[in-house]
Order: structure tokens, then sequence, then C-alpha cells
């Protein structure tokens, strides 16, 4: 089964994250920062399997480094937990803003994982194509360039294991060898797909004349229905960040804030909105199992 969220417009798929990202940014409340985190990990899940675990394990892991670091640098605080070498204090505070760091980072990371698997080079050159033709295509080249250098060195590695070069296995020396094979077969890769990327576009006309468009995506009403919740839940996270006690809109995190009643409908309203692509998800992945019960 296909990608539900992916079958909508490239607009409201790239607003959706946009939104996601900003607000991952600039929410520090913790409270806000978890659901982040945790909406970002739930959509990941759903859509790489166990294929994303050990994504996610070296993710949270390095988040949880990050908080943890951050006291050992930053002794700033009042409530000291307990004192390192020297005594130097490990306080609460700076375990606090250790936290907030390490959650933006959790939250950007994967809500950008998910942004690749669902926002594709066509899509993002339909979006931007006619503003800045150069500009988008430079941009979605160098968005494919990690991956398609991540499959190109798994094929050449799978290759050479096949005529028993292991870059695991043998002496240092050995495996340093190995190594710089593959590092120099990937080299001389993608030095080749370059000239057959510009011998193609050359071919095909690049640079002559007015560029033209092709759309293949139409707007329906799921599309204008997903956005007018998008919108409104943004409305009413900032409304309730204005009516809210606790500072969530920006500036340093509130954590021992008190909840009040417009802290905790601005945080219905954002989890709202971030879960709106785990619901299609999920809704069509029951839909579907359920039709194929019925064959």
């Amino acid at each position: 089964m296909n990608e539900p969220f992916s079958a909508y417009h490239p607009a409201v798929n790239f607003i959706f994250f946009t939104s996601a990202v900003l607000s991952a940014m600039f929410l520090l409340h913790p409270c806000f920062l978890c659901i982040s985190a945790g909406m970002a990990l739930l959509y990941y899940v759903l859509l790489t399997g166990i294929r994303g675990v050990k994504f996610l394990f070296s993710a949270t892991a390095l988040a949880v480094f990050i908080t943890l670091l951050n006291p050992l640098f930053n002794t700033n605080g009042n409530t000291v937990l307990f004192r390192l070498w020297d005594s130097r204090p490990y306080t609460w505070e700076a375990l606090t803003y250790g936290f907030v760091a390490g959650a933006v980072f959790l939250s950007v990371i994967l809500w950008f994982a998910c942004y690749n698997r669902i926002m594709t080079s066509d899509k993002f050159i339909y979006l931007f194509g006619r503003l800045v033709p150069a500009v988008s295509l430079v941009l979605t080249m160098v968005l494919r360039l990690i991956p398609n250098y991540q499959r190109s060195a798994q094929k050449i590695s799978n290759a050479r294991k096949c005529i028993g070069k292991f870059n695991t296995a043998g002496t240092t020396v050995q495996k340093l060898k190995n190594s710089m094979a593959e590092l120099s077969a990937l080299t001389s890769s993608a030095l080749e797909n370059s000239i057959l990327s510009a011998d193609s576009m050359k071919s095909r006309g690049y640079g002559c004349a007015e560029r033209t468009a092709f759309s293949q995506y139409n707007w329906c009403a799921a599309d204008r229905i997903f956005l007018l919740i998008i919108f409104v839940t943004i409305m009413l996270v900032i409304f309730c960040g204005q009516e809210s006690t606790a500072s969530f809109l920006g500036g340093p995190p509130a954590a021992a804030a008190v909840p009040d009643v417009p802290l905790l409908a601005g945080a219905v309203s954002y989890a709202l909105l971030l879960f709106l692509p785990s619901f299609i998800h999920i809704k069509e992945e029951l839909q579907w199992k359920y039709l194929r019960s019925k064959i």
C-alpha cells in the first residue's frame, strides 16, 4: 500500500512539514516538545516499520546525550542535583535546557526524515520550478545526493563481498585497503553519474529556451480540508499561547510553569495538528485490511 499522505497535493505536504519543523524549533515548552518528538517518532515508524529502528535508536541516543551533556558545560541554575569533580554543580535548570536542545534536535531530524519520504523531487520542482527554476533544481539534486551515495556505496560493498572483499574482516591494514577501494569506486561512480547527468540535460535542451512546466497534481476537497485544519490548529496554538501564563511561544523553556487551561488547549490542538498524517495512515491501513478480508 502506498503512503496515503503522499497522495495529497504537494503544497499540503510542504505546508504541513514546514509547520511541524518550525513549531518544533520555536515552541520550547517541554510539553510541546514531547508532543512533537512523539508524533514525529510515531509517523516515522508508520512510514519505515522495522527498517527505521536503527536510525531511531541513533537519533534518540544522540538526543539523550545532548540532554545529559549540557549541564557539564553550563553550570547556571539554582537547583543543584549533585556535584561533579572539583565541585562543579550539575543543575536541574541546565538539564532542562539540555532536554530542550535534545528534543528539538530529535523532533527536527525525524520530521525531516519523514519529509524526505513524502516530498519527492518531482513535488519540490512542481512547487518551486516556476518561481526559482535554477534554485529548485539545485536543491533537488543536493537533497537526493546523499541517499544516492548511500545506495551506490551499498551496491559496491555487496558486489565486493561477492568476490571475497570484505571491509570488516582481516587485519586493520586490509580493512583500510578494502575501505579505500570502495571509496575510490564510489568516487568514480559519482563522477561518471555527473557526466551522464550533464550530457542528458544537454541532449534534452536544458537552458536553450524557456522551460515548460508539467503538472499532474490537482486540488481536491481533502486537500482543502487538510489545509483548513492546519490553519485552525495553528491559530488555536497561537491564541492559547497569548492567553496562557506559561511561556511556550519562543523564549526560554517554561519547565516549572503550572499547566493551565489555555496551555492544555494549545497542547491538544498541537497534538491534533501533528497527528493528522499518522491518522490518515492508520485509517487507510485499517480500511485496506478490512477490504482485503472481504475478498
